[in-house]
């Protein structure tokens, strides 16, 4: 019977035979500890010792090929003393060590398996002394950080020239509104005396402090928070359709907010890409 294994990222998470198709819950090394069928009902449960060996299980199916460490693709072979394949070598999980020499001796362990820590190193390729997963995981999310925060930086590095660029103890640099938070002065939303905007520019901002204000934004959430940089989207759209004509002082600030606007929303987004790599991140527990 022809059997069909799928992967994600080179993780086996799940086998189909006959037509049926089984998924694997697996645990922090990537042994398979379960079995779900297709109404995602767990079948099978297995539970395996330190170097291998099944130390029990339930369920009516058989335990699979791939059980331990079966996410990492480490293969039952079903034979007397050689337990499993793991690409390069034989491994007997009752001597708790390869069957042959290590590849990369006499540089590396000849037969000792996983460095004799296999609660928190595995050997994937069968070559070498093992690797602890915990410590790549960490090496991964450092990697995605820093490349999520240097994207973040660029994204503000002109923004943060225009911050230098503006004193904001001139209040406002533009009109009533184009500069510092309106409220940061005691102008707000509800007021009826606060003062007209000059112009279109003017207008655009003074919408934008008003949604800010309504809504509790300050310089401490605003990137956070996906509604302050909803806030700062229409700014950037409003200020696109403003026309300065021949205003000398519109066609300077112009570009300048745009900057700010326009490059605010890019950075936010960032940071929500930040958090959906977190999320492929989840911690994980020590065993």
């Amino acid at each position: 019977m022809k059997r069909a294994f799928y992967t994600i990222d080179g993780t086996i998470i799940a086998e189909s035979s006959g037509g049926v198709r089984t998924d694997y819950m697996h645990d922090a090394l990537g042994s398979v500890i379960g079995a779900v069928d297709a109404t995602g009902v767990v079948t099978n449960t297995y539970r395996w010792k330190p170097y291998g060996s099944l130390l029990s299980s339930t369920g009516p199916n058989p335990t699979p090929t791939f059980g331990w460490l079966g996410g990492l693709g480490y293969r039952a072979s079903g034979r007397s003393h050689s337990d499993y394949y793991v690409r390069a070598r034989h491994y007997s999980a009752v001597d708790a060590a390869w069957l042959a020499a290590d590849p990369e001796w006499p540089a590396k362990a000849a037969y000792i398996y996983a460095n004799d820590g296999p609660t928190s190193t595995v050997d994937p390729t069968g070559r070498g002394q093992g690797q602890d997963p915990f410590r790549q995981w960490s090496h991964d999310m450092d990697l995605a950080v820093q490349d999520l925060a240097n994207r973040l930086i660029a994204a503000f590095t002109r923004s943060d020239r225009l911050a230098i660029r503006i004193n904001i103890s001139i209040r406002p640099v533009y009109g009533n509104y184009c500069g510092p938070q309106s409220g940061d002065y005691g102008w707000h939303w509800y007021d009826a005396s606060r003062p007209w905007a000059k112009d279109a520019m003017d207008a655009a901002c003074r919408k934008h402090d008003d949604c800010w204000e309504k809504i509790g934004c300050n310089a401490a959430n605003q990137l956070w928070r996906i509604d302050c940089a909803a806030c700062t989207q229409v700014l950037c759209d409003d200020l696109k359709q403003v026309d300065c004509v021949s205003d000398q002082n519109c066609n300077f600030w112009k570009p300048i907010f745009m900057d700010y606007a326009c490059n605010y929303e890019r950075a936010a987004r960032l940071l929500e890409d930040l958090r959906d790599v977190l999320s492929k991140f989840p911690p994980i527990d020590p065993i």
